[in-house]
């Protein structure tokens, strides 16, 4: 059970992206349970998305767990992938063409 959104991420995108799943019941207090801090989860995201927008060489976060809780939302463990930049082989001064 996945969802997916194109960065940026609005916090409309992010509020359907925590409701979407069919398990996000749960979040929401399912079986008498507290629910979890929505707005927290859904500030996450905007934060990733916006991570991702900010920084051409992300190629992956991986969050796991994220553990959200009626008061927090905590990242357990993060990894990050990122590609290196192309080099550059034109080392010399540069200049617009004449037209």
């Amino acid at each position: 059970d996945k969802a997916f959104r194109v960065p940026p991420i609005s916090d409309r995108d992010a509020a359907a992206l925590v409701r979407s799943p069919r398990a996000s019941s749960l979040l929401f207090g399912f079986g008498g349970n507290p629910p979890v801090d929505v707005a927290q989860l859904e500030e996450l995201l905007i934060r990733l998305g916006r991570m991702a927008e900010d920084l051409p060489s992300l190629v992956r976060v991986n969050l796991d767990p994220v553990v959200a809780s009626p008061r927090s939302v905590s990242v357990l463990a993060a990894s990050v992938w990122v590609r290196v930049p192309d080099l550059r082989i034109d080392t010399e001064a540069r200049r617009l063409a004449d037209v």
